[in-house]
């Protein structure tokens, strides 16, 4: 039985659970053809606030920018360059997502989750949609459904019919726990989490000589007044044209590998002490959720025990349920879920002063770990009457569970593996303020 769950990197993802015994043999052969996908949003309010900031800018200093593209012509395209963001859609859904949710969708369709395409199409008691209370997850359902469950892969059919359960965000302890955990969510926006992200950023961009004088100097006499704030949305403005246009001219050309590297760091070391390797605490909200899919499944594994025993009923009963739960949420649901696992800890914690040469070899980078349409799945498979074996995948390809002896793994090894889950405890009384 697989769990899926797709999202996006540090922005949506969605996640997917689903229920389901079957040969291991037929689901290799089932997924010879998966390969790693990415689904896109608009950006964030703050994202799309800066960059709006950097078109004024433009269009306030054109003599600025022509001096600068007279130096640099590859530069020409800052002359007509427009805001393609605009606030009232920030953080929605893109088309370019759209298309690559269809896609994975149709990939899933077809391999890993085929046994899970039901003759009838969408039937809502065996097919289980949960969406955190956002509407880019809301969307990300509809879109996802649409190719899923019908062969007609019109665009207009998004989510016809389509019931999905919504939880308030205050209580969404399944997919949005970093804001239902009030102390954990204050402690984040308030930037208690953040240390190792502000001494990095102080030390490596904002001192004297670092990355923010050196775009500067690139640009030689031609600064006119460019900030820090520009630079950043210009950063932006390079991290969503190359994911959604798959371009990597624009404003990336005027970033060189350095620099690039620098916010990427950057940018792992905020979500690593926030909610990953470097907080037991933050990874630690993802328990419930982990306790739920292992729970789900030990009931499976129960059933199937039952129905060897008792006969077909109990097997064409089971047949007849919750064939699969589809789950949407979020980039920082997928991360601390991941990391409460085991997977991608690297041997030391990562910090403001880690020798460049070692945290380029790390292991922990959520630009991989968590891209637009991260998506993590859980496969319980049944052996000919066997033991039951459980097969873990991260972006659609397989990974061992550290305490597991491979990437197919006997389900009570894969318990014993995650034992540390089932101790924790408490976390209501933790999170309250």
């Amino acid at each position: 039985m697989p769990l899926w769950s797709f999202g996006t990197s540090t922005h949506i993802l969605f996640h997917i659970p689903t229920c389901l015994l079957f040969d291991i043999e037929e689901s290799q052969k089932a997924n010879d053809d998966v390969s790693r996908s990415h689904g896109a949003r608009n950006p964030s309010n703050v994202d799309a606030f800066a960059i709006s900031k950097l078109e004024d800018f433009l269009n306030t200093n054109k003599a600025w920018v022509n001096q600068l593209v007279s130096a640099t012509p590859h530069l020409e395209f800052l002359k007509t360059w427009r805001n393609p963001f605009k606030l009232e859609t920030a953080g929605d859904l893109h088309p370019t997502g759209m298309e690559q949710l269809y896609q994975i969708a149709k990939r899933m369709r077809e391999g890993v989750l085929r046994e899970l395409v039901d003759e009838r199409g969408y039937v809502p008691h065996r097919h289980r949609f949960s969406s955190s209370a956002v509407g880019r997850t809301l969307k990300s359902a509809q879109v996802w459904s649409t190719v899923f469950f019908s062969d007609d892969t019109s665009k207009d059919m998004l989510g016809v019919n389509l019931q999905i359960d919504t939880t308030p965000t205050a209580d969404d302890w399944a997919l949005r726990f970093f804001e239902a955990c009030e102390s954990f969510y204050l402690a984040d926006q308030t930037g208690a989490h953040h240390f190792e992200f502000d001494l990095f950023r102080e030390t490596a961009f904002e001192k004297d000589g670092g990355l923010y004088d050196a775009f500067l100097e690139r640009l030689g006499e031609h600064d006119s007044g460019l900030d820090k704030s520009h630079i950043l949305a210009m950063y932006q403005l390079c991290v969503f044209e190359s994911t959604l246009d798959n371009t990597e001219t624009g404003f990336c050309s005027l970033f060189e590998a350095k620099d690039i590297d620098a916010y990427d760091y950057l940018k792992d070391l905020s979500h690593y002490w926030s909610r990953a390797h470097g907080n037991p605490f933050g990874k630690s909200l993802a328990a419930p959720l982990l306790k739920q899919i292992i729970g789900k499944y030990d009931k499976m594994v129960d059933l199937e025990m039952e129905g060897q025993t008792e006969g077909n009923p109990v097997i064409k009963s089971a047949q007849e349920g919750e064939a699969v739960s589809f789950m949407f949420g979020h980039a920082e649901t997928i991360i601390p879920l991941i990391s409460l696992m085991g997977l991608y800890e690297d041997s030391h914690h990562w910090k403001h002063d880690s020798p460049k040469e070692t945290w380029m070899q790390r292991m922990f980078k959520t630009s991989e770990i968590s891209p637009f349409s991260a998506n993590v799945g859980f496969l319980l498979y049944e052996c000919d009457g066997g033991d039951p074996y459980i097969r873990v995948q991260h972006n659609e390809k397989d990974v061992t569970v550290p305490g597991c002896s491979g990437t197919i793994c006997p389900w009570a090894e894969f318990k014993r593996a995650l034992a540390h889950v089932q101790d924790i405890s408490n976390l209501s009384a933790r999170c309250r303020l």
